[in-house]
């Protein structure tokens, strides 16, 4: 007996997924997985290929290649007992509309007998309606309009779901339920109409052939549930195929990204460079790129290809490009985030990592000095004693007639101390930073960033220049063998925009800025090492990204920064960064 319950169980699961796979009778996707443009049906069966007529075409569609339509042409499926669907239906298609009207998209029509002839009066049909609102009638009954409209020239996603138990018509647009009516009279066929797709003249006298793109349609004979047609929509806005991928499709593996950001604060990162690889025949499918973050307050816009971060700016997808714009007054390295995207095959790729660095964009080459090295006055330890020899004195003799002998007194010692002359020893040294003053309080945060590159020059009590150097990555610069005495500072080469921070804020001579006005630090007593001659300096940002920015698909509503305001900037970040990020993620699939 449990044997046979099993057997029983089992019959009716092969059932059940035997009517779920052949539910979805036909799907026109308008390409096929090598790329090639078709009016297939993508289901395999072939008896409901299409047969493009009058000025229709295959191009631009909302994933890859859709149906075009001018005005005066469609596509007709033969008639087929696959689409006489009179009980359960729901229907999936995009459309974008280059004129609204009174116009077919799909309808059954063209069968035998006049009454047939027409699609309002088969047993399904959608139409765009005069005022831009999508009309659903069967056998000449039940009409059901939706409450929105749709949009001229933009993508929009229909869906019909019809309950033939309930007796319920439901209509969606963008994913999202928005009518719901009732009916009594049940549809019925004549076994006889074609599925015409775009073309009005097999629905009635008084409604035109659709101007406009066609894509992605599907046709089912059951009844799919509000989460499965958001999850239609959600699919294919960002470019994926709801049903099934191409057979034995490996799908390409993303390749974690870095770039630097130059002097605007704006970059373009080409993500795909690292992930081009044989792809049996499909080619990457620019349009599903989608960006993805973790940060707190990150804000996507709805398909996913625009992100903005707060203080940092925002993200956005062009094609095969990633961008990013920084906002004017954010200083650091953005936050990493993640990005997707599949190929046409649909072939979903791992997430994949985006890093940026600021680069070095101002680099300063002063003037060198060359400052010779003094020759101290050597001491001798035992120093030469110096014999001065006088004039002789000529004593006279008083004798007879002898010539005077003259007599030399005795020569006198005369030892010459010599002057000892010793300089101090070249030991000291003086300095410290200059550092970017983010909130303007004049004082150093542990969260503010060095700026390299300041041309910081030595003066001594005589106003005379003893030594200049910049300052190195961090911001930091340092004057080393200093004698001791008083000295001054003088700090050059800071953009135009930026001036110094107020001076002595803070009460701690350590962290707060010593320079006045004009960049000088005058009457250093130097008799010890001494490193606390800091300058902070200040920039006044012109444009700053709107607090009610919306993001868009391809281009960013941040205004460009002034470019020497963001010099300051990036000097001051990459070379001088030492912040562990701790960003590294693992991929997910």
């Amino acid at each position: 007996m449990v044997i046979l319950n099993r057997i029983r169980y089992l019959i009716m699961a092969l059932i059940l997924i035997s009517t779920y796979s052949f539910a979805l009778k036909a799907e026109y996707r308008f390409e096929d997985c090598n790329g090639n443009k078709t009016s297939k049906n993508f289901q395999g069966n072939s008896d409901l290929d299409g047969e493009l007529y009058g000025d229709a075409d295959i191009d631009d569609g909302r994933i890859e290649y859709g149906l075009r339509l001018k005005g005066s042409g469609g596509m007709v499926i033969p008639h087929n007992l696959e689409l006489d669907l009179v009980d359960n239906l729901t229907i999936s298609l995009w459309i974008k509309a280059d004129k609204i009207g009174r116009s077919a998209l799909i309808v059954k029509g063209g069968g035998d007998g006049e009454y047939r002839k027409f699609g309002s009066n088969a047993e399904y049909s959608i139409t765009l309606w005069d005022d831009g609102r999508v009309k659903y009638k069967h056998n000449g009954v039940a009409d059901t309009l939706s409450k929105s409209k749709v949009t001229l020239n933009e993508w929009t996603h229909i869906a019909l779901v019809r309950d033939n138990g309930s007796k319920d018509i439901k209509i969606y647009v963008n994913g999202k339920l928005e009518t719901i009516n009732s009916y009594t009279i049940e549809p019925s066929t004549s076994n006889s109409e074609k599925l015409i797709i775009g073309s009005g003249k097999y629905y009635s006298d008084t409604v035109e052939d659709f101007q406009g793109s066609i894509d992605e349609v599907k046709i089912y004979n059951l009844i799919l549930s509000d989460d499965e047609i958001y999850d239609i929509y959600s699919r294919e806005r960002n470019g994926r195929y709801y049903t099934q991928e191409c057979k034995k499709h490996t799908a390409p593996e993303a390749i974690n990204d870095s770039s630097d950001i130059p002097i605007n604060g704006r970059v373009s990162i080409d993500i795909l460079e690292n992930d081009r690889v044989f792809d049996e025949g499909c080619d990457f499918n620019t349009s599903s790129i989608e960006l993805y973050s973790d940060i707190d307050g990150a804000v996507s816009s709805d398909d996913n290809r625009s992100l903005r971060v707060p203080n940092e700016g925002v993200w956005s997808v062009e094609s095969g490009l990633i961008k990013f714009v920084s906002e004017s007054s954010f200083y650091d390295n953005p936050t990493p985030i993640y990005y997707s995207f599949s190929d046409t095959c649909m072939g979903i790729s791992n997430r994949a990592e985006i890093r940026l660095t600021r680069v070095v964009v101002i680099e300063p080459t002063p003037t060198e000095i060359s400052i010779p090295e003094p020759t101290p006055i050597p001491i001798e330890s035992n120093p030469p004693i110096a014999i001065v020899t006088p004039e002789p004195t000529v004593t006279y003799i008083a004798t007879s007639t002898e010539t005077p002998t003259v007599a030399p007194t005795a020569t006198p010692l005369i030892t010459v101390s010599p002057t000892t002359s010793v300089s101090e020893s070249f030991s000291l040294k003086l300095g410290d930073r200059v550092w970017l003053d983010g909130d303007r309080d004049g004082v150093q945060d542990s969260s503010e960033v060095g700026v390299s590159g300041v041309i910081v020059t030595l003066f001594n009590s005589k106003g005379e220049k003893i030594d200049s150097t910049t300052t190195n990555s961090s911001g930091i610069y340092i004057f080393h063998n200093l004698d001791g005495g008083e000295y001054s500072i003088s700090f050059k080469n800071i953009p135009k925009e930026c001036s110094f921070t107020l001076q002595n804020m803070g009460g701690s001579d350590i962290k707060d800025s010593d320079v006045d006005e004009n960049g000088d630090i005058q009457s250093i007593n130097l008799n010890r090492d001494d490193m606390r001659y800091d300058a902070g300096i200040v920039c006044q940002m012109e444009q700053n990204i709107s607090d009610d920015c919306e993001c868009d698909d391809y281009e960013s509503s941040v205004p460009t920064s002034n470019l020497l305001i963001f010099a300051i900037i990036l000097i001051s970040l990459i070379l001088g960064s030492k912040m562990d990020m701790g960003l590294s993620r693992n991929l997910e699939k």
